[in-house]
């Protein structure tokens, strides 16, 4: 004799058995059968005294007494066997439909929130704008309730508050490092009803506005932490399931996008800076060179050389020449202007583009230049060493060759005439035909 095990599946929200047709009918004709049974075990015992206490009434009476006894007896039955355990099951599976209604409901709602996300983080192209969806996502979610996102900084030892949402003082969260916070030690979400309970985050505590709860949601990226999405709200109120998925949904989103990003700005800044001093690379100044050249604007283009660097590298060692430039490359960042375009053209030489400058501009720019070398040089750690400086002009019409040829004749003229100076190239307009007039400085003032 075998066993048959039947079991129950879910269609459509509909709880569906899977049990042949004949195992239900002949279920339904035992409980058929025993109702009966039942109904005439009431009746044999209702029937007794009727008998018992009306034995000379007439007949028709006692047939009637009967026939009411045995229709009330049924239809007490019929209410307490059949009616109200199929009530109950009506109720349940009324219960469960509306259970499953709401569930799919949130699903559908979930869904539609994460896919909304994720297209907006896909409009976006910069790191500040990916921060700014996150800040109308989590007040989409948590409502004026405070939330905020937290980064790790590029050390990885300190963390930033990058985004937030609402405006209580409840949602500044004090944690200072990545692992100083419990959900990314433990790498997932934690919810805390209260800030005063026993294994609470210490970083609830003391926030001066009173006892709150917290979710906090690590941001993980490739199994690698880079922050937290933190919301706090009333005490002992608990955030519901969906509000924790849906802040899920942005951690996870973000943090892939904002990492994405983080690494295509890091490829950028890679393929357009010299990667020994940070400055534009070759490539880089020449388009800056075209934007300037298109706006049809007059700029100044600087071309600086170091002097007798090849002497600095043989003495001292290619270490200490790689330590020269680039504190002569932090020197033209510090001095120059935000707007000017500063480039390591190629081994000890420099280009530097000045939009809206004239070469006496230039000149006097540069003589500051010179004077922060010289400051700095008295607290490096490198040999002393001077620079030399062509200065060229760019008006409407010339080519970029051109403009490049007079600023290297500028400077090679500083170098053949005792280096450490700023020799500008003064060129009549392209049109006239006059040959160039060069002037010199030694330091500030012009011969």
């Amino acid at each position: 004799m075998t066993n048959t095990v039947h079991s129950e599946k879910v269609r459509d929200g509909v709880r569906v058995s899977d049990q042949p047709i004949g195992a239900s009918l002949n279920r339904s004709r035992r409980e058929l059968l025993r109702a009966t049974g039942i109904v005439l075990v009431l009746y044999a015992f209702t029937a007794y005294p009727v008998w018992k206490l009306l034995p000379q009434w007439p007949l028709s009476i006692l047939l009637t007494c009967h026939a009411v006894v045995l229709v009330t007896s049924t239809a007490i039955l019929t209410w307490f066997v059949v009616s109200v355990p199929e009530f109950r099951k009506t109720m349940a599976f009324e219960t469960e439909q509306q259970e499953t209604r709401m569930r799919l409901l949130d699903e559908a709602e979930r869904r539609d929130f994460t896919s909304r996300l994720v297209r907006a983080m896909d409009h976006v192209d910069d790191e500040m704008a990916a921060l700014n969806v996150v800040e109308k996502a989590m007040e989409m979610v948590v409502g004026s309730e405070p939330a905020q996102l937290m980064l790790a900084d590029s050390s990885r030892s300190h963390m930033k508050t990058r985004a937030t949402s609402g405006g209580d003082h409840r949602a500044v969260c004090q944690v200072p490092s990545p692992q100083a916070c419990a959900a990314l030690r433990e790498g997932r979400t934690l919810v805390f009803e209260s800030s005063e309970e026993l294994d609470a985050c210490p970083h609830l505590a003391d926030r001066g506005g009173g006892p709150c709860s917290a979710v906090c949601v690590p941001v993980n990226v490739m199994g690698d932490s880079i922050g937290v999405l933190h919301s706090s709200g009333p005490e002992l109120v608990r955030v519901s399931a969906r509000a924790v998925e849906n802040l899920k949904a942005i951690a996870r989103i973000a943090g892939g996008r904002i990492s994405m990003l983080r690494v295509f700005a890091e490829t950028q800044v890679q393929a357009a800076t010299d990667p020994l001093t940070g400055l534009l690379n070759r490539r880089s100044i020449e388009r800056e060179l075209r934007l300037l050249m298109r706006a049809e604007t007059r700029f100044s283009v600087v071309i600086a050389d170091l002097d007798h660097f090849k002497a600095i590298n043989d003495t001292y060692g290619h270490e200490t020449g790689d330590r020269a430039l680039r504190m002569f490359s932090d020197v033209l960042r510090t001095s120059l202007r935000p707007d000017d375009a500063v480039c390591r053209y190629g081994g000890e030489e420099f280009l530097v583009l000045m939009p809206a400058t004239s070469p006496d501009e230039a000149m006097w720019a540069l003589d500051r230049l010179r004077e922060d070398l010289v400051l700095r040089l008295t607290s490096a750690e490198v040999p002393a060493f001077t620079a030399s400086f062509g200065v060229a002009e760019w008006t409407p019409g010339f080519r970029s060759e051109e403009v490049l040829g007079q600023a290297d004749a500028a400077l090679l003229k500083a170098k053949e005439t005792g280096r450490n100076k700023i020799v500008i190239d003064g060129t009549a307009a392209a049109s006239d035909g006059q040959m160039p007039t060069v002037r010199q400085t030694n330091s500030a003032t012009v011969a």
